[in-house]
C-alpha cells in the first residue's frame, strides 16, 4: 500500500514544486524590481524555472509584460495538474480521498 500511488505523488510532487518555484520567481521580481537581478536566490530560482518559461513562450502573448510570465507559466501547471488528476483518477492510479 506504501507504492501504490507513488508516480501520480512523486508527479504531482515535482509539479507542484514548479509552481511554488514560479510564484517565488514572480514575487521576488516585484519585490527587488528588475528583470535581470545579479541576487543568488534570484538567479536559483531561474536555473529551475527557465526551461518550462522556454517551453510555455511559443503560447505566451508577447504583450504580456516579463513579471507576469511565471504567472502565465503558474496557470498553465496549475491546468496541468487538475487534467493529470482527472486521468489518474479514472485509470485507478490516483487516490480516492472522496469515496
Amino acid at each position: 500500500m506504501t507504492g501504490e500511488f507513488l508516480f501520480y505523488q512523486v508527479s504531482n510532487y515535482l509539479l507542484s514544486v514548479l509552481m511554488w518555484t514560479l510564484l517565488a520567481r514572480m514575487i521576488l521580481m516585484l519585490l527587488i524590481g528588475g528583470h535581470k537581478l545579479d541576487n543568488y536566490i534570484y538567479r536559483f530560482f531561474c536555473q529551475l524555472t527557465d526551461w518550462y518559461l522556454n517551453l510555455i513562450s511559443i503560447i505566451t502573448p508577447r504583450f504580456m509584460p516579463p513579471f507576469l510570465v511565471p504567472l502565465y507559466g503558474i496557470f498553465f501547471v496549475i491546468l496541468f495538474r487538475i487534467v493529470f488528476w482527472i486521468v489518474m483518477y479514472n485509470l485507478g492510479l490516483a487516490p480516492r480521498y472522496f469515496n
